[in-house]
């Protein structure tokens, strides 16, 4: 690789962190080559994971402020460790319950597992609804709304009405980053919304999370630590992590 290449991809992450997500026809603008090239400068830093191509364009990728993917990159993230977690949280779930459920990667593997039991199901996410469709004792019901496409769920005006309208025994839901001061965040306004409503109506939140969005931000807060029941996260969080968490959260288990 050309010394000339090597300047242009430092130059690219120093535009990144100034500017936040550039799309491909700036850069090729601002470093004067052809956005084919810029193409190739993206795909190799990419490789090396130093950014997130996204959109047309890319966004920096650093590792203690989280960014948006999409549903297809999730679920095959931690897979292991997603469906132990799930596999613990449906303990928590008795017949006869009222839960929200969000559109998670974990608590879509929660759906693909959850028994066909007396209980009343409200999500936000298509996937869990179609997981659950066929289920005859599960009273399932959809919040509506706007489809938000790379999480496949269900954000806006309609949907935060909807969800004010039922008070549950429990929420299960996760997040793109938890922080002990920060707090509990995601990368987008509209899904964080709809997080924060159904935690204000549920009496139990309990957080699916694992490890790898421990101690890590992401864009928009949508509930601080102390608001959580029971944290849910697997085997490979750190106990010094764990025991940060908690003076805030009363229940952490480590699956």
């Amino acid at each position: 690789m050309s010394v000339t290449a090597d300047l242009r991809h430092k130059n690219i992450i120093d535009f990144l962190k100034l500017n936040g997500e550039s799309k491909v026809i700036d850069l090729a603008n601002e470093f004067h080559v052809t956005e084919e090239t810029i193409r190739r400068d993206l795909g190799k830093l990419e490789n090396d994971g130093k950014l997130i191509r996204k959109h047309g364009g890319a966004i920096l990728q650093d590792q203690n402020f989280l960014v948006e993917q999409s549903f297809e990159q999730r679920q095959i993230q931690n897979i292991k460790e997603k469906t132990s977690i799930a596999e613990h949280a449906i303990k928590l779930i008795s017949e006869g319950e009222t839960i929200f459920m969000d559109g998670s990667t974990t608590t879509w593997q929660m759906s693909k597992i959850l028994p066909d039991i007396k209980v009343t199901v409200i999500t936000d996410s298509l996937r869990v609804f179609v997981n659950l469709a066929n289920h005859k004792n599960i009273t399932l019901i959809s919040i509506g709304g706007t489809l938000w496409p790379s999480t496949q769920t269900l954000v806006g005006p309609t949907a935060i009405s909807t969800i004010q309208n039922y008070f549950v025994d429990k929420y299960f839901f996760s997040c793109q980053g938890i922080e002990k001061d920060w707090g509990i965040s995601d990368n987008n306004n509209d899904v964080a919304s709809v997080k924060s409503a159904m935690i204000a109506n549920s009496d139990k939140k309990i957080l699916l999370v694992d490890h790898s969005k421990l101690q890590k931000k992401s864009l928009v807060r949508f509930a601080v630590l102390d608001q959580i029941d029971q944290l849910i996260t697997d085997s490979k969080c750190p106990k010094n992590i764990i025991k940060s968490f908690q003076s805030q959260i009363n229940t952490i288990t480590a699956v």
